[in-house]
């Protein structure tokens, strides 16, 4: 199943910065996650990964201040751990509820 960081927003009632058609496939971890795949930020040890990862969706806390321009597209969110509601709400099963 493909998703996009609209459907993705929608789901964490997150805003995106960047491409909102951007779609992705899997979830992975920050320091590992290609294209095609969601990962999160939350935890301040990771932060050069924020800035290096080749994910296409970051789901990142909206209160972060990027030290520059990254790459993935954002889904600046309240809780960040919210990515792994996704995990399990779209990635563990054949479907996936919005809204």
């Amino acid at each position: 199943m493909q998703f996009t960081a609209d459907q993705i927003a929608t789901l964490t009632k997150g805003i995106v910065e960047g491409d909102p058609g951007i779609t992705i496939s899997s979830f992975g971890k920050i320091e590992e996650a290609g294209a095609g795949q969601l990962t999160f930020f939350g935890n301040p040890k990771y932060e050069d990964y924020l800035y290096s990862t080749n994910a296409s969706i970051v789901i990142i806390s909206e209160e972060y201040v990027l030290e520059e321009k990254v790459k993935p597209t954002l889904i600046r969110v309240t809780d960040v751990y919210s990515g792994f509601a996704i995990r399990r709400k779209c990635f563990s099963r054949s479907i996936c509820l919005f809204g």
